[in-house]
């Protein structure tokens, strides 16, 4: 099974950082100033670029759990 999703953003950059450093993703596809397709687990991400500013709440929620914790 392949979950994909797509996320409208302002700054893909820094979106794909996020979602890299987050859960790992690593950069799959570049279509420079449009859009970012990222990969990892099973899961495809596409960033896209949205000129518009955002004016509502967003309207996925994403999960992330983490099976072990280390306290220090």
């Amino acid at each position: 099974m392949r979950i994909e999703f797509t996320l409208d953003c302002a700054d893909l950059d820094r979106m794909s950082r996020f979602w890299r450093d987050a859960v790992g993703f690593v950069v799959v596809g570049v279509i420079e100033g449009r859009y970012v397709s990222l990969g990892g687990h099973d899961v495809a991400l596409t960033l896209q670029q949205a000129e518009e500013p955002k004016t509502v709440k967003n309207r996925m929620h994403s999960t992330c759990w983490q099976t072990t914790l280390s306290w220090r």
